[in-house]
């Protein structure tokens, strides 16, 4: 715990590790919009209700539950997307490398062709055996 040492000032709690060893847990953390408790929920509930009236409150959460619930789906499809794009390539990298792979080994097992030695000097070939020298 000398890592956490000095974190004891104005608006940050003792870190309470003992709540399932997780140290976030029971924790305030002093940032620019810090977290939002309980009482910050109830006043903004409360200015909300004043701006907007009893009638057109159920609407506007109505209104916000649907676009959160559009947002997370699109946001589902786009990472399901981006997954499958992702699988799509690593398959075609695999298949390259295998293809590849099986192009090396077959270039390694081919016998060479075979060398024919070239006709003594002076000589001509025979076009038809391509062995005997034409007299």
């Amino acid at each position: 715990m000398n890592h956490l040492r000095g974190i004891r000032h104005a608006g940050i709690r003792d870190l309470d590790v003992s709540r399932r060893g997780n140290p976030a847990v029971g924790r305030r953390e002093h940032c620019m919009f810090g977290s939002i408790g309980m009482p910050e929920l109830i006043i903004i509930m409360v200015i909300a209700l004043i701006i907007f009236g009893p009638r057109k409150l159920p609407e506007l959460g109505r209104s916000l539950g649907k676009s959160i619930g559009e947002f997370k789906k699109a946001s589902n499809e786009l990472r399901s997307t981006l997954d499958e794009e992702i699988r799509i390539e690593d398959q075609r990298d695999k298949a390259d490398a295998i293809r590849a792979e099986q192009d090396t080994a077959i270039a390694a097992a081919a016998p060479p062709p075979p060398v024919t030695p070239a006709p003594p000097a002076g000589e001509t070939v025979n076009p038809t055996t391509g062995s005997d020298p034409v007299a």
